[in-house]
């Protein structure tokens, strides 16, 4: 495991170019015939208050073209402690912990890419796909008409 190392805005935003030069191929690293980003210190992304992202370029089924980020908290950081305090509900500080990532996110990417997916897994960490807009699909249902497809 690669030891928590907070770093400030600056330094992460001269790293972020180098977590997404590299294109993943994430039905490959889920079959386990390609490795996944798991021990590659460029991808960690550690922020003074405590929380740890771990951000990749993927192509996936579902999304497309996208950069995942994962995201963890710290115990005993800065913002777990925040959090305890002034939250009521698990599902109350996770909601909060995930407007703080999606937040530091756009500001490392300096994007304000729209999120294609969110989870959260069974061991606590929040999982976004973040990619640029997508064009609407629209259909003009008066050509349709006209040829007697609907």
């Amino acid at each position: 495991m690669i030891p928590f190392n907070p770093q400030s805005i600056d330094e992460l935003k001269e790293r972020y170019p180098k977590a997404i030069v590299k294109m993943y191929d994430m039905e490959a690293v889920e079959l386990g015939t390609a490795l996944g980003i798991g021990r590659k210190a460029e991808h960690y992304f550690d922020w003074p208050e405590g929380i740890r992202m771990m951000i990749s370029r993927e192509d996936c089924v579902e999304c497309g073209e996208c950069i995942h980020v994962s995201a963890s908290l710290c115990p005993n950081s800065d913002l777990f402690n925040r959090l305890r305090s002034t939250t009521t509900t698990q599902d109350e500080a996770v909601e909060q912990f995930k407007k703080v990532c999606e937040e530091r996110f756009h500001t490392l990417a300096d994007n304000d890419w729209p999120v294609l997916m969110f989870r959260v897994t069974s061991d606590d960490i929040l999982h976004w796909r973040f990619g640029p807009p997508r064009p609407k699909f629209n259909i003009d249902m008066t050509n349709l008409e006209k040829i007697g497809k609907i």
